[in-house]
């Protein structure tokens, strides 16, 4: 999140502070480190991800 492909591909398309979590879910499943996906997100309280594959 400090490199310059995060700021120039990433950073321009986040709107809310719920879109930086989507942005490295993208970027973990893009390098091929498993399936992520956010089951559910309550702000300032709670996160539920789902992983299969991690170790992939």
């Amino acid at each position: 999140m400090r490199s310059d492909p995060w700021y120039q591909l990433i950073v321009p398309q986040l709107q809310c502070r719920e879109d930086w979590l989507s942005g490295i879910i993208a970027c973990i499943n893009a390098l091929g480190w498993g399936v992520w996906r956010i089951q559910e997100i309550v702000p300032n309280e709670g996160l539920v991800l789902r992983a299969w594959h991690p170790n992939a």
